[in-house]
C-alpha cells in the first residue's frame, strides 16, 4: 500500500486523442485530457550518449500513485508533465490489488531549455 504522506508531488497526466467536442458538421474534435494527481516521485537513472554529433540526456524516474479507474488506464501512448518537464511514459505495474500503479517514465535533459551548442562555441 502506499502511504499517503509520499503523495507529496503533483504530476499532469495526458490522455491523448480524446473527444472533446464536435465541429459545426458534427465531426468529432480530438485533443488531450489532463489529469491531475498527487505521486510519489523515485529518481532512477540518467544516462548521456552521443550520436551524429549531438549529446543527448536522458533521465528516467518512477511514479507512483493511488489507484483509480483513470490511473489504471495509462498506457505508454500517454506522457506526463511534472516539475515543467514533458516524460515518456516507458512502462506501468499496478501495485497490490487495485492499491497503486507505478509509472516508470524518461525525459530529455538536454531539451529544457539548458545550454545551446552556441554557447559552447559549436555550431
Amino acid at each position: 500500500m502506499i502511504e499517503p504522506g509520499k503523495l507529496n508531488r503533483r504530476i499532469v497526466l495526458k490522455q491523448p486523442d480524446v473527444k472533446i467536442g464536435e465541429d459545426p458538421f458534427r465531426n468529432p474534435i480530438y485533443g488531450v485530457k489532463e489529469h491531475l494527481r498527487s505521486a510519489e516521485y523515485l529518481p532512477v537513472s540518467d544516462r548521456e550518449r552521443v550520436m551524429a554529433k549531438e549529446v543527448a540526456a536522458e533521465y528516467t524516474a518512477r511514479f507512483r500513485l493511488q489507484w483509480t479507474p483513470t490511473v489504471a488506464q495509462v498506457t505508454p501512448r500517454w506522457w506526463l508533465t511534472f516539475d515543467g518537464r514533458d516524460y515518456d511514459i516507458i512502462g506501468t505495474k499496478e501495485l497490490g490489488r487495485r492499491q497503486g500503479i507505478e509509472i516508470t517514465a524518461s525525459a530529455r535533459t538536454d531539451l529544457w531549455g539548458g545550454s545551446t551548442n552556441a554557447e559552447y562555441g559549436q555550431d
